[in-house]
């Protein structure tokens, strides 16, 4: 039960947080957010977590390989599905294309992601 007290504060000090910061963003500078836009992200997430938590419940292996593997789960689960429903666009991969030119170390990665992100856009 610790984890998940821990867990809850950390994402209970987050959610406050990240709406302070909208809050302050929007009063101070005038700051317009796409609301269905964040929702459908956070609807995203939720559902990319999904197959990672059965997959540690489940899964009978260490818990190591249940924690990597619940990782790739979600990552491949969350990358697949953000083109899909169209929660990030075609503009946006530019400019994330654009910002990874500047980021060394993580080029490769980021460039294999943006590939793939890319090809499910196109079928």
């Amino acid at each position: 039960m610790e984890v998940t007290g821990l867990l809850t504060s950390i994402l209970t000090s987050n959610i406050i947080a990240t709406v302070y910061g909208a809050y302050c963003a929007k009063s101070r500078y005038k700051v317009e957010f796409k609301y269905r836009s964040l929702i459908r992200i956070y609807m995203l997430a939720l559902a990319s977590a999904t197959p990672a938590f059965l997959c540690t419940e489940f899964l009978p292996f260490s818990p190591i390989f249940k924690i990597l593997a619940a990782t790739a789960f979600y990552l491949v689960v969350y990358l697949t599905l953000l083109p899909i429903t169209h929660a990030i666009t075609r503009p946006e991969l530019k400019d994330v294309e654009q910002i990874i030119k500047k980021i060394g170390p993580l080029k490769p990665i980021a460039y294999v992601i943006l590939k793939y992100e890319y090809a499910i856009m196109r079928s």
